[in-house]
Formats: structure tokens, sequence, C-alpha cells
């Protein structure tokens, strides 16, 4: 009768050392495998501790969190296997050739994870790199900022001059005063009104961005239906938007007023969209995207998808 090889010692899942691998995956990849102590160890435990490596290797491309150091330790796992069950069948092998065997196993094993961390090094220090280069671009266009401020406080100081003089010849000219003020204060207020546009200006040019990258996303076909949300541009509460586009008994969710500029969540994941959350994208953002009072779930879906990927946006 052939022997009955065992675990010496508990030999833990691929899963127990990655715990940020979502569950589905662990549970579709085999990566809660784990061998108790004194359970029996068969060839088909070994067979499918190598067949999870070999899916593992084919999976690491499109999926994230199956990293290279996560393929090392299943790999970990199978040498533990072949090294128990090679001890149990060849106990008489005590040599030095096979002790060195084992021991260049897992030189190379622990050879593979520095390559590995060290890749990951790498990666941080391309990555800071990059982070310094942004903040040096930064800290010029602030610069640049402070000179033209200064350019502005020089040139109200101008303009401030200008209005005493108007003041001095309003005592001269009472008539001639009166319509030179009026002129004056046109002016000014067309100056506040587009001041007070600078923000949405802003915000335009920053959703510009922001829908270009997700237009980007979209044309990769990755699948993903989740985007970075554009900032609000239009001033005030949506309500009465929301309340012409209400359908069935939905109530329209209270949300904060939110500033120009500012976003009710940094990302809008179409796929979780329903009549209550698209009248709560309506009220925060004081816009209707497009969307018609007779307009179904699935067409209003896509005209929020096709507001924050840019599609017919003007």
């Amino acid at each position: 009768m052939a022997e009955v090889i065992r675990a010496p010692f508990v030999i833990a899942s691929v899963a127990s050392f990655h715990p940020n691998i979502p569950t589905p995956l662990v549970t579709k990849l085999s990566l809660d495998l784990e061998v108790p102590r004194d359970s029996e160890i068969t060839p088909v435990t070994v067979k499918r501790a190598e067949d999870i490596v070999r899916v593992l290797k084919s999976t690491r491309d499109h999926e994230e969190s199956i990293t290279e150091d996560v393929v090392q330790t299943a790999k970990d796992q199978v040498h533990t296997l072949r090294d128990i069950t090679s001890q149990s069948k060849f106990r008489d092998i005590t040599g030095v050739d096979a002790r060195l065997d084992r021991i260049d196993v897992r030189l190379d094993t622990m050879e593979g994870r520095l390559n590995s961390v060290e890749t990951r090094l790498n990666s941080m220090e391309t990555r800071l790199d990059s982070m310094e280069t942004r903040l040096g671009s930064m800290e010029t266009r602030l610069d640049s900022m402070e000179i033209r401020l200064d350019s502005v406080e020089t040139r109200l100081a101008s303009m401030e001059g200008r209005l005493v003089s108007l003041d001095q010849k309003v005592a001269q000219a009472h008539t001639e005063s009166q319509h030179q003020m009026k002129t004056i204060t046109d002016t000014l207020a067309r100056m506040e009104a587009r001041l007070g546009l600078l923000p949405q200006i802003g915000a335009r040019q920053d959703n510009f961005a922001i829908m270009s990258r997700n237009e980007r996303q979209l044309r990769t076909n990755t699948g993903s239906v989740r985007y970075a949300a554009p900032q609000k541009v239009i001033v005030g509460d949506g309500l009465e938007l929301a309340q012409g586009l209400v359908r069935g008994n939905v109530a329209i969710p209270d949300v904060p007023v939110g500033e120009v500029g500012s976003v009710l969540s940094a990302m809008i994941d179409t796929s979780e969209l329903d009549h209550a959350k698209i009248l709560r994208l309506i009220r925060f953002y004081n816009q209707d995207f497009g969307i018609q009072a007779t307009d179904v779930l699935a067409t209003r879906v896509q005209k929020i998808a096709n507001y924050v990927t840019g599609f017919n946006n003007v």
C-alpha cells in the first residue's frame, strides 16, 4: 500500500497573503486552496496548485489585482507541496545534492520576489519624479499669477485715479457728468458680471479636460462604466428642473446647493443610475442634460453618459 503523505504544517492559501484580491476572483481562481496540518497531500492537490499558477499567468494581464507577487506566491505554494511529497517519497535521500537543489529552488523564489520588489520601487521612483515635475510647473504658474495680479492692482489704482478725475468733472458740468457716470456704472457692472463668470469659465475649462479623459476611456472599450464626475458650471439649485422631470412617484432627493466648480461625488457609475439618482444629479448640477419628461430610464442614463464623455455637449 502506498504511504499516505501528510502536511507537516499548514500550507496557507494564496488569498491569505493577498487580502486585497476581490472575493469573487478568489473563488473563481481557487486562490483559497489551503492544506491544513496533518491533512493528506495527493497528486491531485499538487495538480490543483500547479493549475492555479497557470491560470494566474494568463489572468494577470487583464486583472489589476493579479500582480507578479501574487503569481510568485502561487509558485511558492507549488514548490512547498512538491518539496513535502519529494521528501516523503525519497526519505533516504539526504545527500548534499538534494539539499542543494532545494536551497537553489528557494533562492530562485527569493530572487523572483526581490525582482518584483525592485520593479515596484522603480515604478514608485518614476511616479515621484513625475510629481516633482508637476510641482515645479505649478510653482511656475503661481509665480506668473502673482505677477499678473500685481499688474491688475496697478491697473485698478489707475482706474481709481481716473474716477477721482471724473468726480471733479461732475462738479463742473452736472449734466455731462450724469451721462459719464452712467457710462462708468454700466462699464463697472459689465466688469463685475464678467468677474462673476470666472468660476464658470474655469469649471468649463476643467470639464473639457475631464470629459476628454472620459471619452478616451470610452473609446478604449474597457467595459468600464465609471467616469470622473464633471464640475458644476451653473449657479443655483435645480429643484424646479428636477420637479419637471419626475417619473411616477419617485421622490426628489435632498442635495446641497454646490458651488460652481464643485462635484457631488468623485465618480459617476452609469450602471448604477436609476430615476432617483438622475434627479439628484439634475438638482445638484442645475441642468437637465437634455433629458425630456417623457424619456424612459435607459434614455436618461444614455444622456448622462453622453454628457460626462463630452458627446453632444456645446
